[in-house]
């Protein structure tokens, strides 16, 4: 009889985060996310503010882990005006990482 244990990670989270992003403050961005399915954690979110759309998710090169809704993202004057772009995906509790979501993008306020 064998005495190894392997503890169960579960699986890895199958639903994609929803967001609403919410820019009604200057400086700052609100992201509102939902449909987090069972056993997550929280999301973690790939971002960066870009001169033009991000060829894909490594482009996105600032990572934030958010265990509730909302994030908030604060800008500085400089950055006003300018374009997020931002990309997330659920983690369990586990740390085991579920799809990303598209690219999404708002102009900072």
């Amino acid at each position: 009889m064998s005495t190894d244990y392997t503890p169960n990670a579960g699986n890895a989270p199958a639903a994609i985060p929803k967001a609403e992003i919410d820019r009604s403050f200057v400086h700052r961005l609100v992201v509102h996310y939902r449909d987090k399915g069972s056993d997550i954690y929280g999301i973690e979110f790939r971002w960066a503010v870009l001169d033009r759309p991000p060829a894909g998710i490594d482009d996105l090169v600032h990572i934030v882990f958010d265990p509730l809704s909302p994030c908030i993202f604060d800008f500085d004057e400089s950055q006003r005006g300018k374009t997020c772009y931002f990309a997330m995906r659920w983690e369990n509790s586990h740390g085991i990482k579920g799809p990303w979501s598209g690219i999404y993008s708002a102009i900072i306020p």
